[in-house]
């Protein structure tokens, strides 16, 4: 997708940037010459795009590449149908929303309504959809497994339980070892933004211990923080993840964290409501940016020996 090759630039970009940054601490005889890591950024980010257009046009995948909005189609009622796209809107989960199957022949004339359940393979073929969800609410296990057959190997399959907040999904009907994850609406389920958190984690266990002799004697306790950053850095544990005080297994799975997003509030977050906590934990996990982290992790240098 355009918004992927974006990402891959401005990940790219992250990187060089941060070298560059690093660069002014190592001494002379160590440097290497500006414009390598500018040679560096370029061929990088040419090669990637490059091999992720041929990976594309090898596993006829490429309208992936330039299609901004998946083409998806919701398969029940017309009341769950609205349900689960409100839902959708809401998290801000991008979707080009065809329209409805629904089960029930009296709501074939609506404006949305694409046919009915028994005609869903034709509607399938016609429309060519990147995902199909399912509502539970409408729709038999039975009948969606008879209906798996007729989904492509491209096209997404995910179920929307009823009266419930999540979608749950599998990224091909042959995904069968695969656990069904929530992964609609949650920015921490993205691979590249859960790449860049990685980096961000070990950039700043190198930074962090580079400083640890200044860093150690603003931290209440120093060998702590010394056995953080190393953690960190081989990946036991992350510098921000959920607050520990609520496990919502509704969340996407993360890595211990050694801050939360409580940190950023004021006050002790081991008396804050669980109320706050779950809706901090789960906004942490919707709206996740890498510069959140930079952010908890700034706001809280002196703290991190805990």
């Amino acid at each position: 997708k355009l918004s992927r090759l974006f990402n891959l630039i401005m990940g790219m970009l992250s990187g060089t940037m941060i070298i560059g940054f690093m660069y002014g601490f190592f001494p002379n005889e160590w440097r290497s010459s500006r414009g390598i890591i500018l040679y560096g950024f370029i061929v990088g980010t040419t090669l990637l795009s490059l091999s992720r257009y041929l990976i594309a046009l090898i596993t006829g995948r490429t309208k992936h590449l330039w299609q901004e909005e998946r083409r998806m189609i919701i398969v029940g009622s017309e009341s769950e149908s609205n349900r689960v796209y409100e839902l959708l809107r809401d998290i801000s989960a991008k979707r080009d929303y065809l329209g409805f199957v629904t089960p029930e022949h009296k709501e074939a004339g609506h404006e949305q309504c694409l046919g009915t359940f028994d005609k869903l393979d034709d509607i399938l073929e016609l429309m060519k959809p990147d995902e199909v969800i399912f509502c539970a609410k409408d729709i038999s296990s039975y009948d969606m497994i008879q209906q798996l057959s007729s989904l492509g190997e491209d096209v997404d399959f995910k179920i929307a339980p009823e009266e419930s907040a999540v979608v749950l999904g599998s990224h091909s009907k042959n995904d069968t070892g695969e656990l069904l994850t929530y992964d609609i609406g949650f920015n921490i389920n993205r691979g590249y933004l859960r790449r860049l958190k990685r980096f961000h984690d070990i950039v700043l266990s190198l930074v962090f211990l580079s400083l640890s002799p200044l860093l150690m004697l603003v931290q209440k306790k120093p060998l702590k923080f010394f056995s953080n950053c190393i953690q960190v850095l081989i990946g036991q544990y992350s510098w921000v993840s959920y607050c520990k005080e609520i496990n919502d297994t509704h969340l996407p799975p993360l890595k211990k964290g050694i801050l939360c997003p409580l940190d950023n509030l004021s006050g002790n977050k081991h008396t804050a409501p669980k109320a706050l906590v779950k809706r901090m934990n789960y906004l942490y996990a919707k709206e996740y940016t890498p510069f959140t982290d930079l952010q908890i992790v700034f706001n809280n240098i002196t703290n991190l020996s805990y």
